[in-house]
């Protein structure tokens, strides 16, 4: 080589390198440069001045002796980066938390990295180290961690709810009280901006607007009022105060929040402006028209918001109206008469016309009630305007014209289909706002399955009938369903019309414009489901049946929803289902669940109106295990819930469920949520109409009892009545009567019913170890919720039967105690005043039975002691007849046991056959009064004798009639000598004049006479006996009587022979 290109090399190379170190030396991070061994080349005055090394010094020393780093957390050495540089090649960092040992021992905190040198062949030259001195950064990295431990310190030692925010509005840290208040955890706050917490209740622009004020302009502000749905607490109020934290200027700066929860505070506040303004309420808040009126002058007394714009009357004009003013004139008589018919309870009644200011007419419902104002009589109304629901069809009609003659394009997309000879549609062009209408792009939409794939499920019946009318050449027009990609549901309108080839005889192509009338319908669905609700408040029945049709009414505004139900509150702790639409499985009737279970529970708590786009997705809804098990309930997949609100009171959930996820939007919520509110206050009145009539029934309970009790002296048939009432109007299991046995101190078996087994017959309790005793000798109702709580060995019936609920019920009368009414359920059950108070008014009637049946037992003993002694002085006196007369003894007996047995032949009522008895015993009564010398002459008597002996009927009656206890028995001893053809005495009765008893009895008594010896004639035979009374038959004695005489002597004779 040419000395002078040698020299001109080395200048060049001189310039390079002078111009590397100027660059090396200007850098303000320290550098070192290595060779391919590891070896210092080169270092810069502040590699120099953190090593402690000079340039010179360190030239040809290993990196490692001059550059020695550690971790600053475990204090071991780390690899000399230089090495895993030469090692792999590649560039290389420096971990956190890396300490430079200088040569002097100071540790310093750096940063640093080493990135190979390549030749133009790629080779590794050698290695630069760059590194930087991090104290300063360390430095301010512990004054924000001590800010940070100021600004915890200071949120953790203050009770309010407290929290610290950057100026981003960041949520840095938060104390225990918000967490507590909240009920949230860190994970769900820290980290987030203030407006994302929850369900973003701070967004709100003014207050994020002080906020944002506070650092820059160093500003505060004070008591900013929140009041908000809070996500898991509930309605609350919250006040604000903000300010700004004062730490160095050098430090991060932050702002303090401070949330107090004053629902307290404000709820007392509001009590009283509660109370009075509830008429403002409940009526401004409804968007129906309502007023009440007076009943007897008619006049308006307080009108709603809603009214005034209806009708076009101010407040003060209304109030100077009266009823008839807002009625055509033609209408006024109705109206007059359906006031005066009106009934006291609630009253539908029905459509009329009403006048506006304007004059103008339109037809409304309407709904009243009965209630007082201000102390008289007055009647609340709710006015429903009608004219849409009227108008409905009318409109749809012309929306119908309407759309035929619109230009097919004038839609929101068009179409065209090719038809294929198999029928299958090829897809042409599409033009419009396909895509915004369905979020799908043409593309995505075909690669789904084409049009198919958009058609909600329930709506393809729809659809295959639409192709099938197209591809049969007729034009079509159809409103269907479609799901978008969001999963929300829209209504399109869809005109097509096919072209039809003639020469192939078939449709080639399919024209089409959709429309999305998805507001107009759900408008349409919503006045149908008032239409609806309108007409199912007409309906009689009771509030179950009256909620399922309100239910299938409400049902038609939400076609997304499959099936619906409507569940009221049961307890403060559970809801009860009782209307469906939809379901089918018995079971899911009458289900009763927590309020901590599903969506409808968490509605019922939040009092709120939920959406769920996916059940099995959702991890904050808890399951009920036995609902759970229903296959039906299982599979609902979607659902919206609305709360039945009426003022404060949430009365149940209305829901509606589908078993597809996504099946709902936000307008079925708000739809629903409506709706709800419309159906709550109609349920609310039902309600109070029913439990008036609940009320009633059981006043009609307490009746039947009392009618029992008086209707029948049996006091077993008045307890089974007792009991049918109890089981019914207190909807037990099984109830049972004990009887208090004085004597013993006992509690023993009356009656029961609802039992399984006949073990409760059996009962014989003592006072101081049953739980019946312990209603008894402390004088109240005794309930037990749980029987299970019960020691194993206390009441082993319970459990046989299954029981968990029981009530007892002392029955006392007149200050005594007469036993204790028991009842029983076979399910949990919790028993209120109105129960307990039921319980007691049946007691109540059981004490006063069982009183009576006392008393009454008492009196029945004291008159059989009477009739034992009429009895014994009757047969005394005719004893004494006998003794006077020897000829008649034994007769009367005898006469009397025939005259029993005919008079039962000829079938007698038997509650005359005691009087019967008594009249045959003192037939010859009056004999007493009959001298000796006539009554006992041997021969025949004379003419006057015999006159005075036939007198002794009449006597007979006088001597009797006096004595009331014996006037039923007087036929016998008056009567008996009356003849059948009226030649007898002492009446000469004829024939059926004659008592029956008297004609049986005459019959019996000659019988004897014939067939018995008296001392001046021999007994008649048989024979000659049974021909006389023949003979006699229509003469003396009645033929029917002598008839059956002569059967009963028949069977008599052939009874003797048999025996003999």
């Amino acid at each position: 080589m040419p000395h002078n290109r040698i020299m001109k090399s080395n200048s060049s190379f001189q310039s390079i390198e002078t111009w590397f170190r100027t660059v090396l030396y200007s850098i303000h991070e320290a550098v070192i440069t290595t060779d391919a061994e590891g070896h210092i080349l080169e270092m810069n005055p502040q590699a120099e001045r953190l090593t402690g090394w000079s340039e010179k010094e360190a030239r040809g020393k290993p990196l490692a002796t001059v550059f020695r780093i550690l971790n600053e957390e475990t204090r071991q050495e780390i690899e000399d980066p230089v090495q895993r540089v030469l090692r792999e090649g590649v560039v290389v960092g420096l971990a956190n938390h890396t300490l430079l040992i200088a040569r002097d021992g100071q540790e310093i905190p750096i940063a640093d990295s080493a990135a190979p040198i390549h030749n133009d062949n790629g080779e590794v030259l050698g290695v630069v180290l760059v590194f930087r001195d991090q104290t300063q950064e360390r430095k301010a990295q512990r004054a924000v961690e001590t800010a940070w431990r100021f600004a915890e310190a200071v949120v953790e030692t203050v009770r309010k709810a407290l929290l610290i925010l950057d100026a981003d509005l960041r949520v840095v840290s938060a104390n225990r009280s918000f967490y507590r208040l909240f009920q949230v955890t860190p994970q769900e706050t820290i980290g987030y901006y203030l407006y994302e917490l929850g369900n973003r209740q701070w967004d709100i622009p003014a207050l994020r607007k002080l906020l944002q004020d506070i650092l820059p302009q160093n500003s505060h502000f004070d008591n900013f009022e929140v009041e908000h749905t809070f996500e898991k607490i509930g309605q609350r109020v919250m006040l604000l105060n903000a300010r700004r934290l004062l730490l160095e200027a050098s430090t991060p700066q932050y702002i303090l929040l401070a949330i107090q929860d004053i629902t307290d505070q404000k709820s007392a506040q509001r009590t009283l402006e509660k109370i009075a303004s509830q008429y403002r309420l409940l009526f401004q808040s409804n968007p129906m028209p309502m007023w009440i009126y007076d009943l007897e002058s008619l006049a308006f007394l307080l009108v709603n918001e809603a009214a005034q714009r209806q009708y076009g009357y101010s407040e003060e004009e209304f109030l100077k109206l009266t009823l008839k003013d807002i009625r055509p004139p033609e209408d006024v008589p109705r109206l007059l008469e359906d006031i005066a018919n009106t009934s006291a309870t609630l009253n539908f009644a029905g459509e009329w016309r009403h006048r506006k200011k304007d004059g103008s007419v339109f037809p409304v419902e309407i709904i009243s009630y009965p209630i007082e104002h201000e102390g008289r009589p007055a009647r609340l109304v709710m006015a429903l305007d009608i004219t849409e629901r009227k108008r409905a069809e009318e409109a749809l009609r012309l929306s119908e014209e309407r759309y035929h003659t619109i230009s097919e394009m004038i839609s929101d997309y068009a179409y065209a289909f090719r038809v294929e000879a198999d029928g299958s549609l090829v897809r042409e062009w599409l033009a419009g706002g396909f895509e915004q209408i369905t979020g799908f792009t043409p593309e995505e939409s075909q690669a789904r399955g084409g049009w198919r794939a958009l058609i909600y499920p329930s709506d393809l019946p729809i659809a295959r009938r639409r192709y099938e009318t197209l591809l049969s050449g007729e034009a079509d027009v159809s409103e269907f369903r479609i799901v978008r990609k969001d999963g929300r549901i829209r209504w399109l309108r869809d005109h097509a019309r096919p072209i039809w080839d003639e020469r192939l005889g078939r449709v080639v192509r399919i024209y089409g414009a959709a429309e999305d009338i998805t507001e107009r319908k759900l408008r349409e669905l919503e006045l149908q489901a008032l239409a609806q609700i309108s007409r199912a408040l007409g309906r009689e029945g009771d509030f179950e049946s009256l909620a399922e049709h309100l239910i299938q009414a409400t049902l038609l505004a939400v076609p997304s929803a499959q099936k619906g139900s409507l569940a009221i509150r049961a307890d403060p702790t559970h809801l009860k289902v009782v209307a469906l639409v939809g379901y089918h499985d018995p079971a899911v009737r009458n289900l009763t669940y927590s309020v901590e279970w599903g969506y409808a529970g968490r509605c019922f708590r939040l009092r709120k109106p939920l959406l769920i786009a996916d059940v099995e997705q959702d991890g904050e809804l808890t399951q009920d295990a036995a609902a759970a098990t229903i296959a039906e309930v299982s599979a609902i997949r979607s659902a919206v819930a609305a709360p039945l609100q009426v003022h404060e009171n949430v009365m149940g959930v209305l829901s509606f469920e589908s078993n597809q996820p996504n099946a709902f939007t936000e307008e079925d919520l708000n739809l629903l949520n409506t709706l709800a509110g419309t159906l709550a206050l109609v349920l609310h009145n039902v309600q109070l109409h029913e439990e008036t009539n609940r009320y009633l029934r059981q006043l009609q309970a307490v009746q039947t009892v009392g009618k029992a009790l008086l209707a029948s002296l049996d006091v077993r048939l008045v307890f089974e009545v007792l009991i049918q009432q109890v089981l019914s109007q207190l909807h037990a299991d099984a109830a049972g009567l004990l009887l208090f046995n004085p004597y013993l101190q006992t509690l023993e078996y009356a009656a029961y019913n609802g039992f399984h087994t006949r073990t409760y017959e059996k009962t014989f309790l003592s006072l101081t170890t049953s739980l019946a005793g312990k209603a008894a000798t402390e004088r109240q109702i005794v309930t037990i919720n749980d029987l299970r709580d019960l020691s194993q060995g206390f009441a082993q019936t319970f459990r046989e039967e299954g029981f968990q609920t029981y009530g007892a019920a002392p029955l006392v009368a007149k200050g005594k105690l007469k036993g204790v009414l028991e009842v029983f359920y076979r399910r949990p059950f919790a028993p209120d005043a109105e129960w307990k108070r039921l319980l007691e008014l049946l007691a109540d009637q059981a004490a006063l039975a069982i009183d009576n049946a006392e008393m009454f037992d008492e009196l029945r003993r004291a008159n059989l002691k009477l009739s034992l002694a009429y009895e014994a002085t009757i047969e005394g006196w005719s004893k004494a007849l006998e003794l006077r007369d020897k000829e008649t003894e034994g007769h009367t007996l005898r006469v009397t046991e025939l005259t029993l047995k005919l008079a039962n032949r000829l079938g007698v009522d038997p509650a005359l056959l005691p009087h019967i008895r008594r009249g045959s015993i003192l037939h010859d009564i009056g004999k007493l009064a009959i001298p000796d010398a006539i009554l006992l002459k041997p021969g025949p008597l004379s003419e006057e004798e015999r006159a005075l002996m036939q007198q002794h009927p009449r006597i007979a009656y006088e001597m009797l009639s006096p004595i009331e206890y014996l006037a039923p028995a007087l036929n016998i001893p008056y009567c008996h000598h009356e003849r059948w053809d009226g030649s007898g005495y002492p009446r000469r009765l004829k024939g059926e004049e004659i008592p029956l008893e008297a004609r049986i009895f005459a019959v019996a008594d000659v019988w004897d006479a014939l067939t018995s010896d008296r001392p001046y004639r021999r007994a008649w035979s048989r024979a000659e006996a049974l021909a006389y009374l023949r003979q006699q038959a229509g003469r003396q004695f009645d033929p029917r009587v002598v008839q059956a005489f002569l059967e009963i002597l028949e069977e008599n004779c052939e009874a003797e022979e048999s025996n003999s």
